[in-house]
């Protein structure tokens, strides 16, 4: 079984919620966690590795 949504999203058992990863803070299952979190979260955007602009000829 494969894991939706944002790779950061993650269960905190001592705070019996969902934590992001990156801030620390619970997501309060924010919808953006499951969908779009690739181009509406900022978080998100910085964390992720960039891509290279050297194009193979």
């Amino acid at each position: 079984m494969s894991k939706k949504g944002c790779p950061y999203c993650e269960f905190n058992w001592d705070k019996m919620c969902e934590v992001c990863a990156l801030t620390q803070q619970p997501t309060g299952d924010a919808v953006v966690c499951d969908f779009g979190y690739d181009v509406e979260c900022a978080e998100y955007k910085k964390a992720k590795p960039q891509k290279s602009k050297k194009r193979r000829k």
